[in-house]
């Protein structure tokens, strides 16, 4: 294209006989990552499950399936609700909640919480955010 006038250039779309949309690069990650404004649904189960458990959650079983965790998204540490405990119970117990993503060939991936009592393997279920 050396030596042609920027004027003499024909637009793409009337070379190739096609049609051209452009994007903006905001358009083109919204499509590809979500706007971030889908409404997400959180459904409690508190179910038990079984948890391998190193430094943080490696793999659980739910519902006899095998799910195994990709990526840590948080831990909150909550305090242990003293007014429902039963008297005679640790009061300053606290609970850990561990949001991952989580998943296997079948199941494909999905956003899960698991909580525990700190210290116990009373490990549950808590959550699935689809």
């Amino acid at each position: 294209m050396a030596g042609r006038a920027l004027a003499d250039l024909q637009p793409l779309d009337e070379l190739s006989g096609a049609r051209v949309k452009v994007f903006s690069l905001e358009r083109v990650f919204e499509f590809v990552f979500g706007s971030g404004n889908e409404e997400k649904t959180v459904r409690t189960y508190q179910e038990p499950i079984a948890v391998r458990f190193g430094e943080a959650p490696e793999q659980f079983i739910w519902r006899g399936r095998l799910l195994l965790v990709k990526e840590i998204q948080s831990l909150v540490r909550q305090a242990a609700p003293w007014w429902r405990a039963p008297s005679g119970e640790n009061l300053l117990q606290e609970r850990e909640v561990w949001r991952l993503e989580a998943g296997n060939g079948v199941l494909g991936r999905g956003v899960y919480e698991l909580a525990r009592t700190v210290g116990a393997e009373d490990w549950v279920l808590q959550a699935v955010v689809d």
